[in-house]
């Protein structure tokens, strides 16, 4: 079984207009779709497309939250979810013909005994999972060293640790050395102080990474692909004669997909594009409830160019 972490979950309100953004001062949607965003819970809810088992844990509450609870416990995920006090926070994102505009109410506030229950939720979700996601956004009075006492525990307990951090804790992440990273072009800027335009200075960039012991990492180029490297090889994949669907990569996908790769003991290249295939799914394509025959038909269109990285 796989735990998802998700500290803050959001729900992502999607709403499609078929108009300009400058067009009007009133527009009406032609499409609607909520689902969690892009963190634990949309992680869990990737898994459970892959009938690979989880449970999730973080913190949820109020009226977004039960809606949350209820969309993955639906969809066969295993609820470990501390209950709070505060209202678990929206995302609308308003998709114009020209541009996309979002809108995001702030994050949560949690109390100490509301942290004191998810710490002992989340060791009972060691004691039945060897493998551990942490993804998205962070309460807003969380403590500053909470992820990294994640990521510590988890070392402890013998489990691997699969993350995608926050940009404003990306060097005591990588001192943490968890198993695999998934990081985007700005934040591998960010931790070597260089400006890393081309494919070559990506690969020579994450030589630093594997010397912190991170056995995997994951760069997110956008429009340009993904990069998956171990100390010894790589891959890289793009979309062949198409760009991606959403315009983005889903970080909760990526590290799903590679999640299920591992428990099933997939190859590299395999998990590769496993992984690039769930974090390319565009839910507002596919009326928000994809499956195998989606992920499937991506998975045929990646192409993928192997290298060593020595």
């Amino acid at each position: 079984m796989i735990l998802s972490v998700d500290l803050n979950p959001v729900l992502n309100k999607w709403m499609e207009i078929n108009s300009n953004s400058n067009d009007s001062s009133s527009f009406s949607a032609d499409n609607e779709v909520m689902i969690p965003g892009d963190g634990g819970a949309y992680l869990s809810l990737i898994l459970s497309l892959l009938n690979e088992e989880s449970t999730i844990t973080g913190f949820l509450g109020g009226p977004t939250g039960s809606f949350i609870r209820e969309y993955l416990v639906d969809s066969g995920v295993v609820d470990s979810l501390v209950a709070i006090g505060d209202n678990s926070p929206e995302r609308l994102i308003l998709g114009f013909n020209d541009r996309e505009i979002v809108v995001s109410q702030k994050g949560v506030e949690i109390s100490r005994d509301e942290i004191t229950l998810f710490h002992r939720k989340f060791k009972e979700g060691l004691n039945n999972c060897e493998l551990v996601c942490l993804c998205g956004e962070y309460p807003l009075n969380m403590p500053e060293d909470m992820p990294m006492d994640i990521l510590h525990l988890t070392s402890e307990w013998g489990r691997r640790m699969l993350i995608s951090p926050r940009k404003d804790a990306l060097l005591e992440v990588v001192e943490g050395a968890p198993f695999l990273i998934v990081l985007d072009v700005e934040s591998m800027e960010k931790l070597t102080n260089l400006k890393l335009e081309y494919e070559g200075e990506l690969i020579r960039a994450s030589q630093y990474l594997f010397q912190n012991d991170i056995s995997f990492v994951i760069i997110d180029r956008g429009e340009n692909g993904l990069l998956v490297m171990n100390s010894e090889t790589g891959v890289s994949m793009s979309l062949e004669n198409e760009s991606l669907n959403s315009g983005r990569f889903m970080h909760g996908g990526l590290l799903a997909g590679f999640a299920t790769g591992m428990r099933r003991k997939y190859d590299f290249e395999t998990t590769s594009r496993l992984s690039f295939a769930c974090g390319s799914l565009d839910f507002r394509r596919i009326d928000g409830r994809p499956d195998m025959t989606d992920i499937k038909a991506l998975m045929k269109k990646i192409d993928i160019r192997k290298f060593h990285n020595q």
